[in-house]
């Protein structure tokens, strides 16, 4: 054993992305973190970032587009971020929600109240109110939409589930879900509301830390969608950054076996 007057320090070998070893005392602490995995993806500084094509799985008639100068059906070629999009290629869908689901899982260490924008498009020819929107729920301890003091939510939520107080928007939704549309522009937009001819920005509020669901519906066929972004409304910075790198995601779901070796070091000596 060490003599009490020599000083031990700690390291290690194999530890997964996203977990440290405090060289003091030893103690590993963190999250495992993976670049492609099937996790939640992280929230870090009041932000998460999502590509949608990040997706774990998407449903029949999503699909992935790669953003090229020779992209069909979209304007402002070769500027998605990440180099690809997803579109809706099947039906409309504009009455029903649960049509072609995704969910993706966001991890909340920073509780409070963020807002959701995400960055889309017209991909079906130039009328800015056509092709134009998704519908979008968020499993959040509020959902809802807000214009100044003006406050709206979903149609037929859940107040078990969501606790929003306010009015109901004008045109479609149900079971909880608002329609999201895009408005004023036909190429890329962080354009994001909800309410007909009275646009309302998407909020989520976070009570605890934990995972999250946010669940994305097809309703519109062609409409376009790059990335998606939650941001607390209590830090700075611009979720519209198109420089904002995609959140990193936690390991996945299953068990993972790690390789890890904690070596002990007594005066650059090994330590028994």
């Amino acid at each position: 054993a060490p003599e009490e007057d020599q000083t031990v320090t700690y390291d290690a070998t194999g530890l997964p992305t996203g977990l440290t070893i405090n060289p003091a005392t030893g103690l590993i602490s963190g999250t495992p973190q993976s670049s492609g995995g099937t996790g939640a993806f992280l929230e870090q500084n009041g932000f998460v970032v999502i590509e949608m094509e990040s997706a774990d799985s998407l449903p029949n008639n999503w699909k992935i587009l790669a953003d090229n100068p020779t992209s069909p059906n979209i304007n402002d070629p070769g500027s998605a971020t990440g180099g690809d999009f997803i579109v809706w290629e099947g039906g409309q869908s504009f009455n029903n929600q649960n049509n072609g689901l995704i969910t993706y899982q966001v991890q909340i260490t920073t509780p409070g109240t963020y807002q959701f924008l995400w960055r889309n498009q017209v991909g079906n020819g130039t009328n800015a109110t056509e092709h134009n929107d998704t519908w979008l729920k968020i499993e959040s301890d509020a959902f809802y939409a807000q214009s100044g003091g003006s406050v709206v939510c979903p149609k037929g939520q859940n107040t078990t589930e969501n606790d929003c107080t306010g009015g109901l928007p004008e045109g479609s939704g149900g079971n909880g879900w608002f329609k999201v549309y895009s408005s004023g522009a036909t190429n890329w937009s962080w354009s994001t509301n909800t309410y007909d001819n009275n646009p309302h920005q998407i909020y989520a509020r976070f009570d605890q830390p934990g995972v999250y669901n946010i669940l994305v519906s097809a309703r519109s066929s062609s409409h376009l969608i790059d990335r998606m972004v939650l941001k607390n409304v209590n830090v700075s910075g611009n979720p519209q950054d198109l420089s904002l790198a995609e959140s990193p995601r936690s390991a996945g779901g299953g068990t993972t076996v790690y390789d890890v070796t904690v070596i002990a070091t007594d005066n650059g000596i090994p330590a028994l």
